[in-house]
């Protein structure tokens, strides 16, 4: 039989394997109920990761939508808004050119015909015609058509030269004689009052006068369709020496005197540099004149009417749209383009902005710039010709149109980046929104 201490140890043994066996139990249980948590925070964790990624994305792209619609309509808007105000400036440039052609027109006409009712009243004998105090009886016209100067013209055929050219010599004095001022020389700039003339240094007594390779050299007498000299000119100050020059051997002025016949007629305009012509140089700034033509009649009451002389306005052509838009916030291109390349080409003007209100010649040709919405007005050709009651004309009878354009300053008034950038701006309070909810998160997880 086993002794009482025996029983003893081994039940100390069964008590102690006992407590081990109930203890790794214990500790069993606890590490299971850790995995468990560990599993669902790292699940937790999972999705709120994805709904902070979810979130800054949705912020981004919300971000870049609104930036993109914002610029979208902002653009459009502008575009829209950048049409109707050149619309409304090019219609009022449009406007005022031609409503300066008929009216410069009709000023002529009625210079041309009091003209012709003043010989007729007086029966003198064409074309042995002079007008008294021309200086101060054409100065309202001048002042009224802001015409440069202004010269009246016999036409002379080949048969009445010599007894013509000797009545000029008779009555040379009434070149030199006047003593009128005229007013409208104190009102202008220096560009607009200097002589555009090339000095011949030619006499009255020597005759009727062409140029030839720059020289003034007598005309010769084998026009068959006549000669058509300036005779007096106002003002004296810038016309002195052109009296006696026939225009008809001008390559500008040739084709004016066989077709003005009732109405009045627009020469060719050229920048300059032809060896046989009258002008010089234009200021730089001025560009090519305008020289407007009108008829003087022998007869107002015959059908149809001996034209006998002619009355000429020199003319810039900035000076019809010169002033014609008030407000303007931006410089506008004007084009001014002739009806066949004998007319002289298309020439660039630009009608300055509010802050100048004058017009500057640009140069020949069209202007470098382009518009990206390739906007312009332009007139016609029958335009032009409806202003002047012109019918069928011949090739050498020029006409005009014009083309008005955005400058590049002007365009960008309205496209630029504006949109864009107050687009970003919009947007970017959704990114700043995003940034705080990330420092947000990020000081809150620490």
């Amino acid at each position: 039989m086993a002794s009482a201490s025996e029983v003893s140890k081994g039940s100390l043994d069964a008590v102690s394997v006992s407590f081990r066996s109930a203890g790794s139990s214990s500790r069993g249980r606890e590490s299971s109920s850790d995995g468990d948590d560990d599993f669902r925070r790292n699940a937790q964790n999972k999705v709120l990761g994805r709904a902070k990624v979810a979130i800054l994305f949705f912020l981004l792209g919300l971000a870049g939508i609104t930036t993109w619609l914002w610029w979208k309509a902002s653009t459009e808007y502008r575009s829209k808004l950048y049409r109707i105000e050149f619309q409304q400036y090019g219609e009022t440039v449009i406007q005022t050119f031609l409503e300066r052609v008929r009216f410069r027109a009709l000023a002529a006409t009625a210079l041309a015909t009091s003209l012709s009712t003043q010989a007729m009243e007086e029966s003198m004998d064409w074309p042995y015609v002079s007008v008294p105090n021309f200086e101060r009886r054409v100065a309202s016209t001048r002042m009224m058509t802001r015409s440069t100067s202004l010269w009246f013209s016999p036409l002379v055929s080949q048969g009445q030269r010599r007894r013509w050219e000797a009545y000029a010599s008779e009555n040379h004095e009434l070149l030199t004689n006047e003593t009128f001022i005229d007013p409208l020389l104190m009102a202008k700039d220096d560009d607009t009052t200097s002589s555009i003339f090339k000095s011949a240094n030619w006499s009255v007594s020597k005759g009727i006068y062409r140029f030839d390779d720059d020289k003034a050299r007598s005309q010769e007498n084998d026009n068959s369709d006549g000669f058509m000299p300036i005779w007096q000119a106002a003002p004296s100050q810038i016309t002195t020496g052109i009296s006696m020059f026939d225009q008809s051997s001008d390559p500008m002025w040739k084709g004016i005197p066989k077709n003005l016949v009732d109405t009045p007629l627009f020469s060719a305009s050229y920048l300059g540099g032809d060896e046989d012509t009258l002008i010089d140089s234009y200021p730089k700034r001025i560009g090519p004149h305008a020289f407007l033509y009108s008829p003087i009649f022998r007869n107002l009451t015959m059908n149809p009417p001996k034209v006998v002389g002619s009355v000429t306005l020199d003319m810039t052509w900035q000076s019809f749209w010169d002033s014609s838009i008030h407000g303007i916030p931006e410089p506008l291109y004007v084009v001014l383009i002739g009806s066949s390349s004998s007319c002289g080409g298309a020439f660039t003007f630009q009608l300055d902005d509010v802050r100048n209100n004058k017009t500057y010649f640009v140069g020949e040709g069209q202007p470098s710039f382009s518009s990206d919405l390739n906007l312009q007005i332009e007139t016609t050709f029958g335009d032009f010709a409806t202003k002047l009651g012109l019918g069928s004309v011949d090739d050498d009878v020029c006409q005009y149109r014009i083309q008005v354009k955005p400058t590049e300053a002007f365009e960008s008034r309205f496209l630029n980046r504006i949109p864009l950038l107050s687009g970003l701006a919009l947007g970017g309070i959704f990114v700043i929104t995003a940034v705080v909810f990330l420092c947000y998160d990020h000081f809150v997880q620490m």
